[in-house]
């Protein structure tokens, strides 16, 4: 196969039938004479004479010599399918043979026949016919003759085929991914050589290069701080791109985990758990924590990485009350690539997570400089990590870099869905009360006449409350209410909560406006009250409803807000009351004091 001279590109042959035609060799002539398709040689040098005509030849064919091969060569394009071979001594008393037969190298024997051929002698009535069929000859097919007789006549009728010649040309070359320019590639196309500028590379990993047709091997030698990249195509054309400035320059921006700071190990090296800045790597199988090859450097820090176990997972634990908000990861391996397989906030299938399957670690192939391939993942307050890698050859090496973040109150959600502004809550968690702004706790502490309400701030799990809100609220509204790990207990605490759906029975009393009057009222029967809520049960004197005794003020200053003039006035039997004397009595919810 030749090749095409056309700046980069190449010329290969693949199957592409333009034409076939059968062609007839000459009589006689140089030792080159060409048959379009195929062209004739009697051992390169020696011209081939005159033959004499015998049938069914359609001319006097060609003397051919014992000892002397005949080699038809194949011209480039060309495919020879078959070949019907006319053969006779150029004698009548002497035999002629064929003695071998060769297509491309390999030894023929043609159908119905046996090695060596015996040819009829000249004036026989009729020439032998030898046919050679079924193959596809693309260099050569060689002669070799034998027998009595030094010379033979021959005639050969080639059939051939033309093949479509394909450019084979570079159409894109990329590094860790990335494509180089339109421009880059037009100047490595017309001169073989590019040199490009690597500090915007993740990494020194393996360039890749496309073709329209056929595939290319590359290799990469490192020197300092340059990458030289060759490949070939077919084995002949090279070419080069050189990769300058590879050094990067890293910042440490959070808490790094890693073998060796400063040549100082971390705590457990060598073993399958280390800590280092209060984070915590863990094998999950018998596995240790070695060192890896090389280092990365961030200001004044030199960090040796360390050398994950290929398919073990490595479990993350971060600083009490610390979350991890961003991950850098530098990974690289001494030879052969690596890549993380998983990275996610735990080792659950349904854990958050992000995709790193496109992410490489590529190799150095060096033992001393090191460029790694960085990459930086958000994390959403994760509270651990759960990560396995891999490596094609070598275990992949990494030194990571977590920025944390103090982790954020775990708090529970209470709804005051009533426009007057209170509500019954429990919680199976204990709860702090005493910073949430516009929300006060109570329980109820006596059923005598009102229920009796006294505020708290700190609770334990299962207590029931009564909510107020703030005045100015718009309803419904959520607050948010902090969570802590305990609280004393409350003693005298009327309420019962409703840990989980409970229905009513008769003494129980639920939380209700009606009327514009805000008490507990009788829970109809078979109610359900439902779970979060508190309600109260009263054993014997069941009054109509119970308003609450939250505050005491005079009704002078209750009825000079306008919103709460038209409110109807009970006595603390339940009863209307149009022109209340002096006492207590139940406005708009609240018990004030007449005077």
């Amino acid at each position: 196969m030749k090749k095409i001279l056309s700046l980069m590109m190449l010329a290969m042959m693949s199957v592409g039938t333009a034409w076939a035609e059968t062609e007839v060799s000459p009589e006689g002539g140089s030792s080159n004479a060409a048959v379009n398709g195929t062209s004739f040689s009697i051992n390169g040098t020696t011209n081939a004479g005159s033959g004499t005509k015998i049938d069914p030849m359609s001319g006097k064919g060609i003397k051919v010599r014992k000892n002397t091969p005949l080699v038809m060569t194949v011209n480039e394009g060309y495919r020879i399918n078959s070949v019907t071979v006319y053969a006779a001594s150029n004698d009548n008393t002497k035999t002629f043979q064929i003695s071998k037969i060769e297509v491309d190298g390999t030894a023929y024997v043609p159908t119905g026949k046996t090695m060596p051929i015996t040819c009829v002698q000249k004036n026989a009535s009729e020439a032998t016919t030898i046919e050679i069929t079924g193959i596809a000859a693309k260099n050569n097919i060689t002669f070799t003759f034998d027998g009595t007789n030094s010379q033979g006549i021959m005639e050969f009728h080639v059939d051939y085929t033309q093949e479509e010649v394909i450019v084979q040309e570079i159409t894109a070359v990329t590094f860790n991914g990335t494509a180089i320019s339109d421009t880059d590639l037009a100047t490595l196309k017309s001169t073989n050589a590019l040199t490009i500028d690597g500090s915007a590379l993740n990494g020194v990993g393996m360039v890749d290069v496309t073709l329209s047709s056929g595939s290319t091997t590359v290799t990469k030698v490192i020197d300092g701080t340059t990458a030289t990249y060759t490949f070939t195509i077919n084995g002949t054309d090279a070419y080069t791109v050189t990769v300058n400035n590879l050094s990067g320059t890293y910042t440490e921006q959070g808490a790094v985990v890693y073998y060796n700071k400063n040549d100082v190990k971390v705590v457990g090296s060598d073993t399958k758990t280390v800590t280092a800045n209060g984070i915590t790597f863990t094998m999950d199988a018998d596995k240790t924590f070695q060192f890896g090859s090389g280092s990365v450097t961030m200001g004044e820090n030199k960090y040796v990485p360390l050398k994950l176990s290929t398919g073990c997972g490595v479990n993350v634990t971060f600083p009490e009350g610390k979350v991890a908000t961003k991950a850098i990861v530098y990974g690289w391996s001494a030879s052969g690539n690596g890549k993380l397989t998983a990275f996610k906030e735990s080792n659950d299938a349904e854990a958050k997570s992000v995709d790193v399957s496109g992410d490489v670690f590529y190799a150095t192939n060096q033992a001393t400089d090191t460029y790694p391939s960085v990459y930086e993942y958000d994390l959403d307050n994760w509270e651990s990590l759960y990560f396995t890698a891999i490596g094609s050859v070598s275990q992949p090496f990494v030194v990571i870099d977590f920025v944390l973040a103090d982790k954020a109150s775990e708090t529970v959600t209470a709804t005051i869905i009533s426009e007057c502004g209170y509500a019954t809550f429990c919680s199976d968690k204990a709860l702090d009360f005493s910073a949430v702004e516009g929300l006060t706790a109570y329980i109820v502490t006596s059923t005598e006449g009102v229920a009796q309400l006294k505020k708290v701030t700190k609770v334990p799990a299962g207590t029931g409350l009564v909510l107020e809100g703030d005045e100015e609220a718009t309803y419904p509204k959520d607050y948010k209410i902090p969570v802590i790990a305990t609280a004393d207990a409350i003693e005298g605490n009327l309420l019962k909560a409703a840990m989980t759906e409970t229905t009513a029975v008769d003494g129980d009393y639920v939380l209700a406006y009606k009327d514009e009057v805000r008490a507990f009222f009788p829970a109809e029967e078979d109610l359900a009250i439902p779970a979060g809520k508190a309600y109260l049960h009263i054993n014997s004197g069941a009054p109509a409803f119970l308003p609450f005794d939250a505050e005491t003020t005079g009704i002078s200053a209750t009825l000079k807000n306008n919103e709460k003039a038209n409110k109807e006035i009970f006595n603390l039997a339940g009863q209307r009351v149009s022109q209340p004397t002096k006492g207590l009595y139940i406005v708009g919810g609240r018990k004030v004091v007449v005077k």
